[in-house]
């Protein structure tokens, strides 16, 4: 559940139109004058369940409100769902690295252009970054990129829709630790492109969000439910065809032997994406265990894990 919320929240962020070509430093300063910004106002401890339903809702509005402006705007873009996946279809996806101090070499994969990609120390909190972006074919009309170049503690996303050189002053952050260094350092700025426009984008985001609304919602229509199916069967080898009533068998603790697994799957969005994560027809299991004559149903959580 924490890695959806940082998902919606990252991608709330991420999807903005970035005005400043400085990159965006993430700590928990920013982060905790975001949610001030945004009017989140929740209790600490937060109550994980609330949170994410209130960023759905947020994420919900903002991409609602910038399809508007897009169409205020006239801008003759194709806003249809991403072709016949939109679930999830707004996560960019990675191309290469720009790491310090080694020799330029090319990254192809993007849309429109290649890049041939540099970075070096200009100081010990002050990276070079370098895109040169060079056509791969003749553009008859006009073709972006929209990348994500980020590292550990910053990202700046940058719409590329000619050739030229894109240069970054990336700093390190003065709360940095040596870990955030050292990955910089060795692994670079990580460069990643979306696959579609931010309008093709922000349809993706709602059309996602639907997948949710059995989770939080107490008697919803089955269209959603139907959402969710569709979703695995078309991203998975899976199918899920409706199970005969009469197929249903009710068990006596005596029919039940330690070891015996029970698994599970809801139609709810959040049960429905972890199974696919995982590669699994079921997002939740548990098993049955006797002790002492009395019978139990146990599970591992990561609560246990930790302790």
């Amino acid at each position: 559940m924490k890695v959806l919320i940082v998902i919606v929240v990252a991608i709330l962020v991420l999807l903005a139109e970035v005005q400043s070509k400085k990159p965006f430093q993430v700590n928990q300063e920013s982060i905790s004058d975001w949610l001030a910004e945004e009017n989140l106002k929740l209790e600490q401890p937060y109550d994980v369940y609330e949170t994410f339903q209130v960023l759905l809702e947020r994420v919900k509005l903002w991409a609602t409100g910038e399809l508007d402006s897009i169409e205020k705007n006239g801008m003759n873009e194709d806003v249809t769902f991403g072709e016949e996946y939109p679930y999830w279809n707004f996560l960019p996806q990675n191309l290469g690295a720009a790491i310090p101090n080694r020799a330029a070499y090319l990254i192809q994969g993007a849309k429109c252009f290649d890049y041939e990609v540099f970075a070096e120390w200009e100081s010990d909190d002050l990276l070079s970054v370098k895109l040169t972006a060079s056509s791969k074919h003749h553009l008859e009309k006009l073709c972006t990129d929209h990348l994500l170049l980020e590292s550990g503690t910053s990202f700046l996303v940058e719409h590329v829709s000619e050739e030229g050189v894109y240069e970054y002053e990336w700093e390190v952050p003065d709360d940095a630790i040596d870990s955030e260094r050292w990955d910089l350092d060795q692994k670079g700025v990580r460069i990643n492109h979306f696959l579609h426009s931010p309008a093709i984008s922000y349809k993706n985001i709602l059309k996602t969000l639907l997948l949710f609304v059995p989770e939080f919602s107490a008697n919803p229509p089955s269209y959603f439910f139907e959402m969710n199916r569709e979703f695995l069967e078309s991203y998975t080898e899976f199918s899920y065809p409706e199970r005969d009533p009469s197929l249903n068998v009710d068990l006596d603790d005596a029919d039940i032997n330690s070891g015996d697994l029970f698994s599970l799957i809801r139609f709810n969005g959040l049960s429905s994406t972890l199974s696919w994560g995982m590669g699994s027809t079921s997002s939740h299991t548990t098993a049955a265990l006797w002790i002492g004559g009395q019978l139990y149903v146990v599970e591992s959580t990561m609560a246990n894990v930790c302790e």
